[in-house]
């Protein structure tokens, strides 16, 4: 064939093609909805429970699709939506979140309804049914009761939370209902929800805590939303009574010098339940470092305490109830203060060995013959004036072995200056001799030094400071001579 007329006839197919189309024909893209399975089975389901199917959504088309609207079409369903997407591009999928919860032990059906901008499928419904199988019960006590609990103090309880149906056991809440005392606390995990399994339980702990500002009596619930059908809330009684502590009293203690016994007298200490008779413990907060003394005797209203050293005494008081309900500590304080201007002291820390205590004038020797120590003649050497015992140091007390205290006191110190020394006398054939020696200078029965010192080795000899009166001004050697 020519090739004028291939082309003729090329022409004329190609305008016969625009012909067929028409002018009104165009093709358009739009979306299109489909859902593969039209009816769901949840099976069965725990009454109250909750089980999630997913209802796949499909756009086949090539707009995007959207879902206008996703609902349960029946009211008061045990069906629900949970969650749906709003749209769907080309070739997407998602699901739809459809839940359900049987409120009854029997069966349930509903219309799941999806509507969207597909123009030949707007509206598609898809069947739901379940059945409620089995239901959980919850079984609890219905009071917690807390009984005369002292002040101050803590009870802890328990109550069991069992699940006694034919499901598990859903707690989809625990807490304290609304106006519940705040003396009441768990101690136990309440996260929830929480599953107990059928047969089986759990404890909860709930502590009770009164304070002396907390009412006689207090009272709250446990507040509980369970799963059971047939109580879907639990509220389990809540009350508490305290008991007072007893309030514990020691009477007025005189500050009297070193070396006295003070009494103590706790019988004025009282009850407010009337909770009687009392029991007392004495005992000592603090005391000077070295002291050994205690309260004696510990266990009655009244006692004695022996201030075997300068400075403060902090006893302490405790009574009981009959019941057992313990006071809050009571304090006194007491001041042993030496009457003499100036007083030194040392202990020591090692029972088996002994230390001496030696004070001279600065111009003269230690084991000289002002030296005042223990050893006959110089208990209280001739100080000052010559003849006049009133301006003499005396050596109070000596201990032989372990601790101390050795105490020289001077009760109207001559002018000058002062030494002071520590001799390790005697070990007493001790396998372990080491002792840490402290020396305390008083002066108008206020601390003015406080010095410490390992010795080691019987015979050492220990210069530790000098005193100059009447500045009192204090000037540490520490110097340690000897094997």
């Amino acid at each position: 064939m020519p090739k004028r007329s291939q082309m003729r006839w090329g022409v004329l197919g190609l305008l016969l093609g625009l012909w067929a189309c028409g002018p009104d024909t165009v093709v358009k893209t739009q979306a299109e909805i489909e859902i593969p399975v039209q009816a769901f089975d949840f099976g069965d389901v725990p009454v109250l429970n909750t089980k999630l199917q997913q209802v796949e959504v499909r756009n086949l088309g090539r707009a995007p699709l959207t879902l206008e609207s996703v609902a349960i079409k029946e009211s008061d369903s045990p069906f629900s939506v949970k969650s749906a997407p709003a749209q769907l591009g080309a070739g997407e999928s998602a699901n739809v979140a459809v839940a359900f919860v049987p409120p009854e032990e029997k069966d349930y059906q509903a219309t799941l309804v999806v509507q969207s901008d597909d123009v030949n499928s707007p509206r598609i419904e898809v069947a739901l049914k379940g059945r409620g199988n089995t239901a959980a019960k919850v079984e609890a006590d219905s009071s917690l009761s807390y009984t005369r609990v002292c002040e101050g103090t803590d009870a802890l309880k328990r109550v069991a939370i069992k699940s006694t149906g034919t499901a598990d056991l859903i707690l989809e809440e625990i807490r304290f209902g609304d106006g519940s005392a705040p003396e009441f606390a768990f101690v136990s995990s309440t996260k929830t929800p929480a599953t107990v399994a059928k047969g089986d339980q759990i404890l909860l702990t709930v502590r009770y805590s009164p304070t002396s500002a907390s009412p006689d009596q207090s009272s709250g619930t446990i507040h509980l939303v369970t799963s059971d059908p047939q109580h879907r809330t639990v509220d389990i009684a809540l009350t508490g009574t305290v008991n007072r502590a007893p309030i514990a009293k020691i009477a007025d203690v005189p500050n009297p010098a070193p070396g006295a016994s003070v009494a103590l007298d706790g019988s004025a200490s009282t009850d407010p339940d009337g909770d009687l008779p009392l029991t007392y413990t004495w005992s000592l907060k603090s005391s000077p470092i070295g002291s050994r003394s205690k309260p004696n005797p510990a266990n009655t209203a009244t006692s004695s305490l022996t201030l075997d050293l300068p400075g403060s005494y902090t006893v302490s008081l405790v009574a009981k109830d009959s019941q057992g309900c313990a006071s809050p500590p009571a304090f006194k304080d007491i001041w042993a203060k030496p009457a003499q201007q100036l007083l030194v002291e040392l202990v020591w820390d090692n029972p088996d060995t002994d230390l001496d205590l030696h004070m001279v004038p600065a111009d003269q020797p230690f084991f000289g013959p002002s030296d005042c120590y223990f050893a006959t003649g110089h208990l209280n050497p001739d100080w000052g004036v010559q003849g006049d015992p009133s301006d003499d140091p005396s050596l109070d007390r000596d201990a032989l072995t372990g601790y101390g205290p050795e105490i020289i006191s001077y009760a109207n110190p001559a002018k000058g200056s002062y030494k002071v020394m520590v001799h390790f006398y005697s070990d007493h054939l001790s396998k372990q001799p080491a002792t840490t020696a402290t020396v305390r200078v008083y002066e108008f029965g206020a601390v003015k030094a406080e010095v410490k010192q390992r010795l080691t080795t019987q015979g050492q000899k220990w210069t530790v400071l000098s005193i100059d009166w009447p500045g009192g001004a204090i000037t540490s050697i520490n110097t340690v001579e000897g094997p």
